[in-house]
């Protein structure tokens, strides 16, 4: 895979415009099958110099993935947050307006640090905002990151997030499940335990008007 060191080796090796074009083009093409920049993948891998040398060149070092699928739309800081690195999401904080971005399908970084267990970066996103549980969109049926935080069984994640959010510790997400539900589909007693000790109605039935 081309990186961001090895494009800028390769184009000055370029000596003719057929073959500078064609290394555009080799960088270019990994960019549009990948979904992912060379920027994107220093990031994914946590290489910080490499993220330092390369984003100095760019304009908006918090740009988004390029495919059309359910990750289309996600920055930088989304994946930095997915791959717990705290000091890439610091610096890239920093540097953007929106603190919590959504991607094409309203997923945040704040959901992705949830959904891996990524506590420090909870802990660091949450004060920027005034919304602490938002909702993604319909491809991923509302969850919040409570949602996501019951799904992968973080209880941490989740004792955590209901000390900051006001109202409802168990919201259910736009198909009637709720975070309980959730962490018992995934098999997280943790989770369930903690949730039945704390809510007035243990086992709560689907908010759904259907046959569930």
């Amino acid at each position: 895979m081309m990186t961001s060191k090895n494009l800028w080796i390769n184009l000055s090796k370029c000596k003719f415009w057929f073959d500078l074009k064609k290394c555009v083009f080799d960088y270019h093409q990994n960019v549009i099958f990948s979904g992912k920049s060379p920027l994107q993948q220093d990031v994914l891998d946590g290489k910080i110099d490499e993220f330092n040398s390369y984003s100095d060149k760019l304009y908006n070092t918090n740009h988004q993935r390029f495919e059309n699928n359910k990750f289309k739309g996600r920055s930088l800081l989304h994946a930095a947050a997915e791959e717990g690195h705290l000091k890439l999401v610091k610096q890239l904080v920093e540097n953007s307006e929106d603190k919590n971005p959504q991607d094409e399908h309203g997923h945040t970084p704040l959901h992705l640090a949830a959904s891996f267990g990524h506590l420090s970066i909870v802990k660091f996103l949450l004060p920027f905002l005034s919304n602490k549980n938002p909702k993604s969109g319909a491809q991923w049926n509302e969850r919040t990151p409570l949602h996501d935080a019951a799904i992968g069984g973080h209880l941490h994640i989740i004792e955590y997030l209901i000390e900051q959010i006001k109202g409802d510790i168990n919201p259910s997400q736009s198909k009637g499940k709720t975070a309980l539900h959730l962490a018992a589909q995934e098999g997280h007693l943790n989770v369930v335990s903690f949730y039945t000790n704390r809510l007035p109605n243990p086992n709560p039935g689907k908010l759904t008007n259907d046959k569930f």
